[in-house]
C-alpha cells in the first residue's frame, strides 16, 4: 500500500462560538495531531505528499516559543478553557474508519475538559446540517481530483465555496485575495523558460503564504493520507 491523494481531515466550524477563536482551534489541532502522530501516512502540512509543493513548517505561537505542541495547547487552554457546552462532531454514518478516527479525536480532547457528542449522519439530515452549519466539528475524507497544490488548498479556504468545499466556513480576506491571485497567475503566449519559471516562483510564494494562513489560523486539522493497494 502507498499513500494516495485522499486525506482524512477535521474541520472546525469557524462560525460557531468556540471554534471562532483562533487560539483554541490551534490548541485543539495540536492535541488532535499528537493523537495521530504514529498513524501511517501522517500529514505534517496541509498538503498530501505528491502534490509537488513543500509547505512551510507550522508557525509556533510567540507566547510559548518552541515548546512541544501539547505544552503549547495546555498554555492556550489554561487561559481560554474548554467549551462550556458540548461540541458536536459530525461524521458520515456507516463508515467504520471515520467512526474509529472520531473516537480517537474524542479520546484526545476529553482529558482537556472537552465534552464532544458524536453525530453519525447520512442522507438528507447530513446535507441539512452541512448547509446550515449546525455543527462544531466535521470529520471526513477528501480526494484531490487534480494533483495541484493550489486547487487542493484553495478549495478548503475559498470563502465562496459551498459547505462541502469549505466545511470550516472559513473567511479570511488575505486568503481570498491569494486564491484569486494564484488562479490568475499563468504564463502568457510567447513566454520563454525564464518567464515561465518566474511565474512558477511567484505562485509558489503566494501558495506558501496561503499554507501559512491554513496552519496558523488552523481552521482544519490535516491528519493523514489514506493508503491504497499498489498493484
Amino acid at each position: 500500500s502507498v499513500p494516495g491523494f485522499s486525506a482524512r481531515y477535521l474541520a472546525f466550524n469557524t462560525g460557531r462560538t468556540y471554534a471562532r477563536m483562533q487560539n483554541t482551534r490551534r490548541a485543539m489541532s495540536f492535541i488532535i495531531q499528537e493523537a495521530f502522530k504514529d498513524h501511517s501516512g501522517r500529514m505534517d502540512s496541509p498538503f498530501p505528499a505528491g502534490l509537488f509543493f513543500d509547505s512551510p513548517r507550522r508557525a509556533e505561537p510567540p507566547e510559548v516559543g518552541q515548546t512541544d505542541r501539547l505544552t503549547q495547547a495546555s498554555v492556550i487552554l489554561r487561559d481560554a478553557g474548554p467549551s462550556l457546552t458540548p461540541l458536536s462532531l459530525v461524521i458520515r454514518a456507516g463508515n467504520d474508519s471515520l467512526t474509529r478516527d472520531a473516537e480517537k479525536v474524542i479520546q484526545a480532547l476529553t482529558p482537556y475538559g472537552f465534552k464532544i457528542n458524536l453525530l453519525p449522519l447520512d442522507g438528507a439530515r447530513l446535507r441539512q446540517v452541512m448547509e446550515t452549519g449546525d455543527y462544531d466539528l466535521y470529520l471526513d475524507t477528501r480526494i484531490a481530483e487534480i494533483p495541484s497544490a493550489d486547487m487542493w488548498l484553495g478549495r478548503f479556504l475559498d470563502p465562496a465555496a459551498s459547505a462541502e468545499g469549505n466545511p470550516a466556513f472559513f473567511r479570511n480576506n488575505r486568503a481570498a485575495q491569494l486564491i484569486k491571485e494564484i488562479n490568475t497567475m499563468v504564463g502568457q503566449p510567447g513566454d520563454g523558460p525564464q518567464e515561465l519559471a518566474a511565474v512558477d516562483r511567484d505562485r509558489a510564494r503566494k501558495l506558501a503564504d496561503l499554507a501559512s494562513i491554513a496552519q496558523t489560523e488552523a481552521p482544519y486539522v490535516f491528519l493523514y493520507q489514506m493508503e491504497y493497494p499498489l498493484v
